[in-house]
């Protein structure tokens, strides 16, 4: 894993100028790798349980909390190696742009973004397992789209306030977000929205 995205950083830097920096590169692998691939792995991680019988067992332990984040982050671990290259390269290419701030902003984003999509296709196969349905490759997609999707509404609901700008969000970002009749930066109120969300998955 480190030695393939070592290449790939040192190939973008390579090509900078015409094609995209080590930045932009490890923005789209972190997608692929914490997002995409972390979502498929979550979701197998009940499922391959199940097939080897060894999931019964584990649903009768007494920590169903900590067995619950270790199947979330168990699973991902190798996910969550790449993706941690991804964003020392991301906050190496904020830092040096963008400055300190908007670097610490973006990481609670990427952290949250990787979370919530594999916690909601994990989500999404132990409901399946709990009612006792079978657990076929397409089942597996499901539970995958699942996450994808939660990932999907938490990136467009955080590029609304973007002033960068995003894929999903085609009009000028939202400077502030009226709560209970207050006035709230955009940016710090979701990025707030996002932390409490993500520790209560």
């Amino acid at each position: 894993m480190a030695v393939v995205l070592a290449l790939i950083f040192f190939a973008a830097a390579l090509t900078q100028g015409t094609v995209s920096g080590p930045g932009e590169a490890a923005r789209w692998l972190y997608y692929l790798i914490v997002v995409v691939w972390g979502t498929r792995n979550a979701a197998l991680s009940v499922v391959g349980e199940i097939r080897d019988r060894t999931w019964d067992g584990q649903r009768l332990s007494r920590s169903r909390r900590h067995h619950d984040l270790g199947k979330l982050f168990g699973s991902t671990i190798t996910n969550w190696f790449g993706g941690a290259i991804c964003l020392a390269v991301i906050m190496a290419d904020l830092f040096g742009n963008r400055g300190v701030a908007v670097a610490l902003i973006e990481l609670v984003y990427y952290l949250a973004i990787g979370v919530i999509a594999q916690a909601a296709a994990l989500l999404a196969s132990l409901i399946a397992a709990g009612r006792r349905q079978a657990h076929s490759q397409f089942e597996v997609f499901f539970y995958q789209a699942v996450g994808l999707a939660a990932a999907v509404a938490v990136y467009y609901v955080w590029a609304s306030a973007d002033p960068a700008g995003s894929i999903l969000a085609r009009k000028a970002p939202t400077d502030f977000i009226v709560w209970w009749g207050l006035a709230l930066d955009a940016r710090a109120f979701l990025l707030l929205s996002l932390a409490i969300f993500t520790a209560g998955r």
